[in-house]
């Protein structure tokens, strides 16, 4: 369980969207973000932070290591492709 109601009870899985959409509009995130996508989102961050497989899957609590390192992968694969576009020289416009 990765967050709790305010009694410390796990929420219902009909009562947790609805809470998550209220909260990310009262804070005026776009549409379309969810609470999957922040998993999704601190697995690959922790990945570029180097932290282990077994590390991310202890905090983000996916059963599959199999699915832990394919965040490993896709983070791994974006900062090389950042690291290669910032060694593309500027050009100037004709």
């Amino acid at each position: 369980m990765i967050l709790t109601t305010k009694t410390g009870r796990a929420f219902h899985p009909r009562v947790f969207p609805r809470d998550f959409r209220e909260a990310r509009i009262k804070a005026g995130l776009p549409d379309g973000l969810s609470f999957h996508g922040l998993r999704h989102t601190a697995a690959a961050r922790l990945a570029e932070l180097d932290a282990g497989a077994q590390e991310i899957q202890a905090i983000t609590g996916h059963k599959s290591l199999k699915l832990v390192e394919h965040y490993i992968r896709q983070a791994c694969q974006e900062l090389q492709a950042d690291t290669a576009i910032a060694r593309l020289p500027n050009r100037q416009k004709c």
